[in-house]
Protein backbone atom coordinates (compact mmCIF):
# COMPACT_ATOMS: atom_id res chain seq x y z
CA UNK A 1 0.00 0.00 0.00
CA UNK A 2 0.91 3.39 -0.95
CA UNK A 3 2.42 5.63 2.24
CA UNK A 4 2.34 9.73 1.20
CA UNK A 5 3.29 12.46 3.80
CA UNK A 6 1.48 16.26 3.61
CA UNK A 7 2.91 18.64 2.20
CA UNK A 8 0.90 21.46 3.31
CA UNK A 9 -1.65 22.64 6.28
CA UNK A 10 -4.88 20.91 6.17
CA UNK A 11 -7.63 22.75 3.94
CA UNK A 12 -10.39 21.36 6.17
CA UNK A 13 -12.11 19.43 9.13
CA UNK A 14 -15.21 17.66 7.95
CA UNK A 15 -17.58 17.41 10.76
CA UNK A 16 -18.39 13.78 10.65
CA UNK A 17 -17.78 11.33 13.54
CA UNK A 18 -14.09 10.69 13.08
CA UNK A 19 -13.27 14.57 12.03
CA UNK A 20 -11.54 13.38 9.01
CA UNK A 21 -9.33 16.19 7.30
CA UNK A 22 -8.44 16.99 3.97
CA UNK A 23 -4.86 17.28 3.49
CA UNK A 24 -2.52 17.53 0.29
CA UNK A 25 0.13 15.32 -0.15
CA UNK A 26 3.65 14.50 -1.37
CA UNK A 27 1.98 12.82 -4.33
CA UNK A 28 0.33 15.97 -5.31
CA UNK A 29 -3.17 14.55 -4.61
CA UNK A 30 -5.69 15.71 -1.96
CA UNK A 31 -6.87 12.87 0.85
CA UNK A 32 -9.44 13.02 3.37
CA UNK A 33 -7.85 11.20 6.25
CA UNK A 34 -8.93 9.76 9.16
CA UNK A 35 -6.68 10.09 12.42
CA UNK A 36 -6.67 7.64 15.22
CA UNK A 37 -9.02 10.24 17.41
CA UNK A 38 -7.42 8.75 20.51
CA UNK A 39 -8.24 5.29 19.55
CA UNK A 40 -5.59 2.53 19.31
CA UNK A 41 -4.99 2.94 15.36
CA UNK A 42 -7.78 -0.17 15.32
CA UNK A 43 -9.98 1.61 13.70
CA UNK A 44 -7.65 2.35 10.71
CA UNK A 45 -6.63 -0.97 10.07
CA UNK A 46 -10.28 -1.62 9.43
CA UNK A 47 -10.57 1.68 7.19
CA UNK A 48 -7.90 -0.60 5.00
CA UNK A 49 -9.42 -3.79 5.09
CA UNK A 50 -13.54 -1.98 4.21
CA UNK A 51 -11.29 -0.49 1.21
CA UNK A 52 -9.74 -3.62 0.30
CA UNK A 53 -12.35 -5.93 0.27
CA UNK A 54 -14.64 -2.90 -1.47
CA UNK A 55 -12.11 -3.19 -4.07
CA UNK A 56 -11.84 -6.51 -4.57
CA UNK A 57 -15.62 -7.00 -5.03
CA UNK A 58 -15.56 -4.02 -7.55
CA UNK A 59 -17.35 -1.10 -5.59
CA UNK A 60 -16.00 2.38 -6.78
CA UNK A 61 -13.80 3.44 -4.08
CA UNK A 62 -11.20 6.25 -4.73
CA UNK A 63 -7.24 5.10 -4.29
CA UNK A 64 -5.91 5.17 -0.84
CA UNK A 65 -3.04 5.29 1.35
CA UNK A 66 -1.75 5.47 4.45
CA UNK A 67 -0.56 8.92 5.09
CA UNK A 68 1.97 10.36 7.70
CA UNK A 69 0.52 13.65 8.63
CA UNK A 70 2.60 16.03 10.68
CA UNK A 71 1.73 17.75 13.40
CA UNK A 72 2.58 21.42 12.45
CA UNK A 73 0.39 21.26 9.50
CA UNK A 74 -2.83 20.49 11.43
CA UNK A 75 -2.08 22.10 15.36
CA UNK A 76 -4.26 25.10 14.38
CA UNK A 77 -7.24 22.38 14.35
CA UNK A 78 -6.86 21.87 18.02
CA UNK A 79 -5.65 18.11 17.47
CA UNK A 80 -3.94 16.16 20.14
CA UNK A 81 -0.57 15.77 18.96
CA UNK A 82 -1.26 12.00 19.92
CA UNK A 83 -3.69 11.53 17.25
CA UNK A 84 -1.35 11.82 14.31
CA UNK A 85 1.88 10.45 15.56
CA UNK A 86 0.68 7.09 13.78
CA UNK A 87 -0.41 6.98 9.97
CA UNK A 88 -3.51 8.45 8.82
CA UNK A 89 -6.12 6.43 6.89
CA UNK A 90 -6.16 8.92 3.64
CA UNK A 91 -9.04 8.33 1.14
CA UNK A 92 -7.97 9.90 -2.51
CA UNK A 93 -10.37 13.26 -2.69
CA UNK A 94 -12.73 13.87 -5.26
CA UNK A 95 -15.70 16.27 -6.01
CA UNK A 96 -16.99 12.79 -6.97
CA UNK A 97 -17.36 11.50 -3.82
CA UNK A 98 -19.66 12.43 -0.89
CA UNK A 99 -19.55 10.26 2.47
CA UNK A 100 -22.58 8.51 3.66
CA UNK A 101 -22.73 8.80 7.64
CA UNK A 102 -26.58 8.20 8.07
CA UNK A 103 -29.17 6.17 6.68
CA UNK A 104 -32.82 6.26 6.95
CA UNK A 105 -35.42 4.41 7.12
CA UNK A 106 -36.90 6.27 4.05
CA UNK A 107 -33.40 7.73 1.82
CA UNK A 108 -34.04 9.83 -0.23
CA UNK A 109 -32.71 8.13 -3.64
CA UNK A 110 -32.99 11.40 -5.85
CA UNK A 111 -30.76 13.14 -3.81
CA UNK A 112 -28.07 10.02 -3.91
CA UNK A 113 -28.41 9.39 -7.76
CA UNK A 114 -26.09 12.14 -8.25
CA UNK A 115 -23.25 10.04 -6.40
CA UNK A 116 -24.23 6.70 -7.23
CA UNK A 117 -24.09 5.59 -10.74
CA UNK A 118 -26.71 3.29 -9.80
CA UNK A 119 -29.71 2.85 -6.43
CA UNK A 120 -27.79 -0.86 -7.15
CA UNK A 121 -24.14 0.40 -5.73
CA UNK A 122 -25.99 1.98 -2.53
CA UNK A 123 -28.25 -1.05 -1.78
CA UNK A 124 -24.53 -3.17 -1.96
CA UNK A 125 -22.66 -0.35 0.03
CA UNK A 126 -25.53 -0.85 2.61
CA UNK A 127 -25.44 -4.29 2.77
CA UNK A 128 -21.86 -4.03 2.93
CA UNK A 129 -22.06 -1.74 6.06
CA UNK A 130 -24.26 -4.27 7.76
CA UNK A 131 -21.97 -7.44 7.32
CA UNK A 132 -18.90 -5.12 7.81
CA UNK A 133 -20.56 -3.80 11.66
CA UNK A 134 -19.96 -0.24 10.37
CA UNK A 135 -20.14 2.55 13.30
CA UNK A 136 -20.29 5.43 11.84
CA UNK A 137 -23.42 4.92 10.22
CA UNK A 138 -26.70 4.87 11.84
Amino acid sequence: MQQLTNIQTANRQYDTAEKPLLILCSDMHEYVCKHSYGSNGMSLLCEYLAASFLRIWKLQVPDFAFVQVQYAHVKQLHIPKHYVAKPCFGSQYSVNYQEQTQYTGNPDIKKHKEYMESRFELLKIALFDLWLANEERQ
